[in-house]
């Protein structure tokens, strides 16, 4: 080999080297969690927010663990049999320590696949049992306590906090507004 070839396999090496350590170093964002998995499966690593120097070949999948609001909207039974509108809002977070089992057993989209159907299920069956007049008066503060006490079970399970529900609007019939 000639001493310019040898230069040029030696740039090469070296491109490659640089290229390789460079898809070693990850961020994680603040208010975030990094779940690792090497060849689809988990490795039970989780990385903290910052930056981390990972396996090239491992994934990181970043989940946010940050207080997030789910806004709902629904025409919902009373007692009596009437429909409501009701708007509900939902505070929740991500358990950090979780985080890499929510990935692995629910998935990224966990919000749409056990969060939203949940909070629906437990709007329904809470108003169901309420008035019509109890929801817009002063066990208005008690049908959300309801709905707390009973999401928080369910979702706490799965890994995810409930930090709070609000019930925001609610429109009665225009029959009981009169």
């Amino acid at each position: 080999m000639t001493h310019y070839s040898m230069n040029v396999w030696a740039a090469i090496l070296l491109a490659l080297l640089a290229a390789s350590a460079s898809c070693a170093f990850r961020t994680i964002d603040t208010g975030h969690v990094g779940v690792t998995t090497l060849f689809g499966k988990l490795t039970g690593e989780q990385l903290p927010e910052g930056l981390h120097l990972v396996n090239p070949l491992k994934r990181v999948a970043a989940m946010s663990i940050r207080t997030q609001e789910i806004k709902e909207h629904a025409d919902v039974p009373s007692s009596e049999g009437l429909i409501i509108g009701l708007e509900t809002s939902l505070l929740y977070r991500l358990e950090p320590e979780r985080a890499a089992e929510v990935y692995q057993k629910i998935g990224p989209r966990y919000v749409e696949i056990v969060v939203t159907p949940n909070l629906r299920s437990v709007i329904r069956a809470v108003t169901a049992a309420h008035t019509a007049n109890a929801l817009y008066s002063e066990g208005r503060e008690g049908v959300a306590q309801q709905m707390l006490n009973q999401l928080k079970p369910i979702l706490e399970a799965r890994g995810v906090m409930v930090e709070n529900v609000l019930l925001r609007d609610i429109k009665l019939p225009d029959t009981l507004r009169n």
